[in-house]
């Protein structure tokens, strides 16, 4: 399967899907124009990797993001976490700038609770 590379801009975020390790990268800063547009191959390809892997890491370190972002993060967590992929685990490394950043905490936080998928909340510093 092919992985998939989103070069960084000064809207949008690095994104790399390894499909054979099953690992997802985002880094940067996430305000796209077209959120749904954006964030569309990159629901493609988890849906590929879901028919082949049974386990999915999600690598985020977004430096700032918007609520429409927020919005698409939360589906693709949320298509990993759907109680009919049972036999897929997945984990995310949610990567903040400073471990005292309580707003990025919170929103892993809040991510986890609704998702049910384990976060290791990391700080980069």
């Amino acid at each position: 399967m092919e992985n998939l590379i989103i070069k960084k801009t000064d809207t949008t975020p690095y994104v790399n899907i390894d499909c054979d390790k099953g690992t997802i990268t985002i880094e940067g800063i996430c305000i796209p124009e077209n959120p749904h547009e954006f964030f569309e191959p990159i629901r493609k390809k988890i849906d590929c990797i879901k028919k082949t892997n049974s386990e999915i890491l999600f690598d985020i370190y977004l430096e700032y993001f918007n609520t429409a972002a927020s919005k698409n993060l939360l589906e693709l967590f949320l298509t990993v976490s759907n109680k009919e992929d049972s036999e897929i685990s997945s984990k995310v490394i949610w990567r903040i700038e400073d471990e005292e950043d309580e707003e990025a905490i919170e929103q892993g936080e809040i991510f986890q609770d609704i998702t049910k998928i384990p976060f290791e909340i990391v700080a980069v510093n």
